[in-house]
């Protein structure tokens, strides 16, 4: 019972309608091969729903006696990279315990590719691609795109390529790669200040709630309280949400009440203090300027402008930059 809320799969309004697009895109681009970008915020979800279109749209077959293969491959990127790693994280998305470290570059690519065209590789998906947009990438951004672009004009692959924002610049610098890009699938999270995003975060955060009291919970707090608290924490993001509720349930162990003093230790158990934000669960008056901050602070990290709507957003963008 304790891994009730562990690992489950996040669906809510924002998530769907990202779902949705991104398989309207990969079926649209699916004859000639393209790229489906999915850009957002740490945490806002994208590695579970690449994870998600990959049980869904992937199809899997015998490869040998002891291994089956998937035409959906899913990796990621690890930090710093170069181009024979950027190529090597696409050939482990296929083969994870591949071995490029004694291959040249162009080696590793022609790997690469032979192995799209044998296993018969239809979707290719690598995650965090944004560090190739990070100053400690060892090659220039226009190397790395014109290696996506390449990929897809001599295998026809669709290539999701998933990762934070500021990736978008290194689509919107290559031409060629643009022109063979969809429309970039965007998952952000829900702003407090506006009213459809507000009521679909209470949507989504709601039924978490329900399911504990219907596998035997009292929730002892007050609910409406704690989902603005749990807003603030997360600054919008369903994940974090789940992940807080998920701590709490672990360390209170068998005891079936919740109290507001548990979601408090799971709080300051499992979330990072911020300089500029105070602690949302310890705050006696809180209001919705300091939820305003939170939302502000995640799309300033994830270098996302926000239009302020209202007087108070403004004001709270305005503390984040210390103006």
């Amino acid at each position: 019972m304790n891994d009730l809320l562990f690992g489950k799969r996040i669906e809510h309004e924002r998530y769907t309608a990202a779902y949705e697009e991104m398989c309207e895109r990969i079926s649209l681009c699916a004859d000639k091969g393209g790229v489906v970008p999915l850009l957002g915020p740490t945490r806002s979800g994208k590695s579970e729903l690449l994870r998600h279109l990959r049980n869904d749209l992937g199809h899997w077959r015998r490869l040998n006696m002891v291994a089956d293969t998937c035409d959906f491959a899913l990796g990621s990127l690890a930090p710093k990279p170069s181009e024979k790693t950027l190529l090597g994280a696409l050939l482990s998305t296929i083969e994870p315990r591949a071995n490029f470290s004694r291959e040249s570059t162009e080696l590793v690519r022609k790997r690469l590719i032979k192995l799209i065209e044998d296993r018969k590789i239809r979707i290719l998906a690598l995650d965090e691609v944004s560090h190739c947009a990070e100053r400690g990438a060892n090659f220039p951004p226009r190397s790395a795109t014109d290696h996506f672009k390449s990929l897809i004009d001599e295998t026809g692959v669709v290539l999701i390529l998933s990762g934070l924002p500021k990736f978008q610049k290194l689509i919107d610098d290559n031409e060629q790669l643009r022109d063979r890009a969809m429309r970039t699938v965007t998952l952000h999270p829900y702003a407090w200040g506006d009213d459809a995003d507000r009521e679909a975060f209470l949507g989504a955060v709601y039924p978490f709630f329900d399911l504990l009291e219907e596998n035997g919970y009292t929730l002892d707090f007050d609910q409406a309280d704690a989902i603005r608290r749990l807003y603030g924490a997360s600054g919008g993001r369903i994940g974090p949400v789940v992940r807080l509720l998920s701590h709490c349930i672990r360390l209170i162990g068998d005891r079936k009440a919740v109290e507001f003093s548990d979601l408090l230790k799971a709080y300051r158990a499992c979330t990072q203090a911020q300089s500029n934000l105070p602690d949302i669960f310890e705050l006696e008056d809180l209001d919705d300027f300091h939820l305003e901050c939170a939302y502000a602070s995640v799309m300033k990290d994830a270098d996302l402008a926000v239009a302020p709507t209202r007087l108070q957003q403004f004001c709270a963008q305005k503390s984040l930059v210390g103006e």
